[in-house]
């Protein structure tokens, strides 16, 4: 039986570990979502209201909404390339009057929309109309 001095192995440890670490970190990388299907998207300009942070949270005060959900979306940008924003949708139940806030990377926040007649539990089949959508058929 042949003895392994295990000292030996200490000094590829902390090299080995990186390496293992690069490759899972390549494969990580690479691999992302395809959609299973293609869609048919298209890229329209419209007009949205920006403004520094600041007032954008004074305006939403003002509107008094408060911020319901936070996220991270993935924003398409003039170069094709898409970039992570943060955004925050506000709503004020009572009187339901809402907005969606996408902050940007600098001291800039864009109101992507807001509107009114908020509803929290909307009916699928209205929903289904709106978008023109007949479940399992395509059209």
């Amino acid at each position: 039986m042949v003895k392994r001095d295990p000292d030996m192995y200490k000094e590829w440890r902390l090299p080995g570990f990186i390496v293992a670490l690069w490759v899972f970190m390549f494969l990580l990388y690479s691999c992302h979502a395809v959609p299973a299907k293609e869609y048919n998207i298209w890229v329209m300009q419209k007009n949205i209201r920006c403004m520094p942070k600041w007032e954008a949270m004074e305006l939403m005060v003002a509107g008094e909404v408060q911020p319901l959900l936070t996220g991270v979306a993935e924003v398409l940008m003039k170069t094709g390339e898409t970039g992570p924003m943060p955004t925050v949708f506000f709503a004020d139940v009572n009187s339901g009057r809402w907005a969606l806030v996408q902050l940007g990377t600098e001291n800039d926040a864009c109101i992507i929309e807001m509107g009114g007649n908020i509803n929290f539990s909307p009916d699928e089949k209205a929903i289904d109309e709106i978008f023109n959508y007949l479940p399992g058929e395509k059209s």
